[in-house]
């Protein structure tokens, strides 16, 4: 019979009584710190750890963005760990409705993130102490995701032929997508 799977935890690892921690996931903590203990100059405990995964580990990095000194460390104003347990406890992140009733959305209400699963992957690139390791790890996913945006664009271009054959407008079709057909005359003849 196969072993279970690990459960994940995310922790908080730091010096006792400073405000400087790193905000992690692992599916062994103690491997976990005495990997990053190793490369720390500075003495590092487990502070706080908590059942989950990937997703909370992201919506807390986001959640405490402003405090993100560098990749997963984050300094905060005053002790991190009752500050990070109420987070977890009230998952601000999930309170969407705080825009006035009756006026839309704008840009800067709903910033841009990236999904949990990207997140982490950056965070993890920004993670590498080795700055060699560090930029080579960048530029592989940097590739991955430039081979991702050509697909993706080729689907793009399929979409727009696909309407094009039912002898559709370039401007019907760039009204339909919420573009000008410029655009998609432009997006479906480059090859």
């Amino acid at each position: 019979m196969p072993e279970p799977l690990a459960a994940e935890v995310v922790y908080v690892l730091g010096t006792p009584g400073s405000n400087t921690v790193k905000i992690g996931r692992t599916i062994d903590l103690p491997k976990r710190l005495a990997d990053i203990r190793r490369m720390s100059p500075a003495p590092l405990d487990a502070l706080w750890s908590h059942p989950g995964g990937s997703e909370l580990e992201a919506q807390l990095h986001r959640h405490f963005r402003a405090k993100r000194s560098h990749g997963e460390w984050f300094t905060f104003d005053a002790p991190p760990v009752p500050e990070i347990e109420k987070a977890v406890r009230e998952q601000p992140w999930l309170n969407v409705a705080r825009r006035p009733q009756g006026r839309p959305p704008r840009d800067y209400d709903n910033p841009p993130t990236l999904p949990a699963h990207l997140a982490a992957t950056v965070t993890r690139v920004q993670d590498i102490e080795d700055p060699v390791a560090a930029y080579k790890a960048a530029r592989e996913q940097r590739a991955l995701l430039e081979e991702a945006d050509r697909q993706l664009m080729d689907s793009q271009r399929d979409a727009i032929l696909q309407l094009r054959q039912r002898k559709i407008s370039w401007r019907e079709i760039g009204e339909a997508l919420d573009t000008t057909g410029a655009n998609v005359e432009r997006i479906a003849k480059r090859r």
